[in-house]
């Protein structure tokens, strides 16, 4: 029981940052699907097989060639920053660590952390630019970092005009206190 409240907290503390996040950002985040679109095009994960797994260039080209969903998972760090990440850790084989948030911190390095145990500082300080060996052909997207939910909202406002959808999964993992 006392694991089941933690986890409807934690949805709802997600719930939460998912709706102020589009209000601060003026994007309109629909909560059931269009019924005037024949055919929903979805780019999984900003289109992984195409750039850098969940970079924000992946997103803004995804719009570019006319998506009319994006799909992505989120989960939240120690600080609650809604961060853009479909696994719990931070694998090796998309991100390199770089250098600790802090001298010395005692969690670094942060490659195979999970990713509530991080602050979002920590979590900046990785460069997630890998090409993934199920698609070798992705134009890695140099430097990439992980990005939050506030920067995909923000990229897709400035394109006026678009009526992109989000199909975004939460991803709890772990619960910390």
């Amino acid at each position: 029981m006392y694991l089941r409240s933690k986890v409807t907290r934690r949805l709802a503390t997600v719930a939460a940052t998912i709706a102020v996040v589009a209000a601060s950002a003026s994007v309109s985040v629909p909560v059931q699907a269009a019924t005037t679109t024949p055919f929903d095009l979805q780019s999984h994960r900003g289109g992984r097989g195409e750039h850098t797994e969940e970079s924000l260039y992946g997103f803004a080209r995804s719009i570019e060639l006319g998506v009319t969903t994006l799909e992505l998972d989120i989960v939240l760090t120690k600080d609650n920053v809604p961060l853009i990440w479909h696994d719990p850790t931070v694998q090796d084989d998309k991100c390199t660590d770089t250098a600790p948030a802090k001298p010395g911190d005692k969690q670094f390095p942060y490659v195979g952390k999970t990713i509530h145990d991080l602050t979002f500082a920590q979590i900046q300080t990785l460069t997630c630019d890998k090409t993934l060996a199920k698609f070798p052909d992705a134009k890695p997207v140099t430097g990439n970092k992980i990005a939050t939910l506030p920067q995909l909202f923000r990229i897709v406002s400035e394109y006026k005009g678009n009526k992109v959808r989000f199909n975004i999964e939460t991803k709890m993992g772990l619960l910390h206190e």
